[in-house]
């Protein structure tokens, strides 16, 4: 059959001008060509499949330990070099006078250049080509690895410039175990009886002002700036009477106007007796209320988000639902977080910006969860309450920054006597909830 075609080409090639010597053979390469690229549009996902499998990085990601690692996968890629040599010197004559060399093929159909193929020369391209892939995905694997290798050096150098910065001063650490001691030995006269609540309320601010004073100096800030503390009791709104519910939806504070008490999970309601401040103007007011804090409640709705959107609020009302410590800094991130990830009314966002912008010795906040002591141990501890710090200083409030966490571990045996005194608060006659 072939050499069938073979003579018919050549009788019309013997038939036509040294220009259609040229111009039919084109014709039959521009048509594969064309036929080539609709079949190859067609299946372009099968294409982009292959390629993407026969790619570098995928070869790489899937046989990099097999290439860089054992030696003996080096010594094969430099064999096969060494034959791929040896075989173009032993078959030199029949690659230089096999296909792509000889001029002619350009001028051929496509079906006369297997007359041009030599099997010598044939398995010389091959093994160029294997060989050529080795080396080419060896390199590949060893740039990727070195690549690898920066980044993870160059991240491992950020997370200890990070620790560094994070790391509490000299002051904090030989600060915190003198208050631990203290903490301990107020909390043990408070219980050397039984104690009412006063002495309780008192015992709990002497715990806030432990606390503030420790983030104080956790942030290197010895003099400037105001720092406080305040707890704000959990209330379920299947617990709340009428009176309790009519009382609290007036302080209630960012929430839609039709919302119910009774739709919510609850709410953070402050109490003002349970909070202090550090820098207070009179020695006086070490351990009493905080002057400035603003009455509010807070809502806790059932569901967390909508829309992969959040329905609660930044600050403690996140910390309740994610039980876990939560801080910002500045304040003024706030709108742009519900902005942007939340899913609330504008006019609460509104509020919400106006308040902040009224509170100006509130820039940065610290707010994590207070645990119910329970007896049994096998009973999961319920969240009791959600402790505030803030200060007015939002650019040194490290403890509500970077620092958090290794703050809120570091001040862990002070939390678990405020747990103590919060316990023994909730569990008296007429407490919060």
């Amino acid at each position: 059959m072939l050499n069938h075609l073979h003579h018919i080409s050549l009788s019309i090639i013997a038939t036509t001008s040294n220009e259609s010597l040229v111009f039919w053979p084109a014709i039959v390469w521009i048509g594969l060509l064309l036929i080539s690229g609709t079949f190859g549009y067609w299946y372009r996902e099968k294409v982009k499949e292959w390629v993407s499998f026969i790619s570098p990085n995928k070869l790489v990601a899937h046989y990099e330990k097999m290439i860089l690692g054992p030696w003996y996968t080096t010594l094969g890629i430099t064999l096969v070099g060494i034959f791929t040599g040896a075989w173009g010197s032993i078959y030199s004559s029949d690659i230089r006078n096999a296909f792509p060399f000889p001029s002619g093929w350009i001028i051929c159909y496509p079906w006369e250049i297997f007359g041009l193929i030599s099997y010598p020369a044939l398995g010389f391209w091959v093994l160029l080509i294997v060989t050529g892939s080795f080396f080419l995905v060896r390199e590949f694997a060893k740039e990727t690895s070195r690549k690898r290798s920066e980044n993870e050096l160059i991240s491992k150098a950020n997370e200890l410039k990070e620790l560094i910065q994070t790391m509490p001063p000299e002051l904090f650490m030989r600060e915190l175990g003198k208050i631990i001691v203290e903490v301990d030995m107020e909390i043990n006269n408070i219980f050397s009886n039984e104690p009412n609540r006063d002495a309780i309320e008192n015992g709990v601010r002497y715990v806030l002002y432990s606390l503030v004073d420790l983030a104080r100096k956790y942030d290197g800030s010895h003099s400037a700036g105001r720092y406080a503390a305040n707890i704000m009791w959990f209330r379920s709104s299947q617990d709340l009477n009428p009176d309790d519910k009519s009382s609290i939806r007036e302080r209630l504070h960012f929430v839609p106007h039709e919302t119910s008490i009774d739709n919510l999970l609850g709410v953070l309601d402050i109490d003002n007796r349970l909070s202090t401040v550090s820098n207070p103007e009179s020695v006086d007011q070490i351990f009493s209320p905080d002057s400035e804090l603003a009455v509010l409640a807070l809502p806790i709705p059932v569901s967390e988000s909508k829309n992969d959107n959040w329905l609660v609020l930044p600050g403690a009302p996140f910390s309740f639902i994610k039980n876990e410590p939560y801080g910002f800094m500045p304040v003024d991130t706030l709108m742009s977080w519900c902005r942007e990830k939340g899913d609330f009314p504008d006019y609460v966002i509104q509020d919400l910006a106006s308040f902040v912008r009224d509170q100006e010795h509130v820039q940065a906040l610290l707010a994590g969860p207070i645990r119910k002591q329970n007896q049994n141990s096998e009973v999961k501890p319920q969240i009791l309450a959600i402790l505030n710090i803030h200060s007015n200083q939002s650019e040194q409030m490290r403890c509500a920054g970077k620092g958090l966490q290794l703050f809120w571990e570091a001040v862990a045996p002070i939390r678990l006597v405020l747990e103590k005194l919060l316990t023994k608060l909730s569990d008296l006659p007429e407490a919060p909830h």
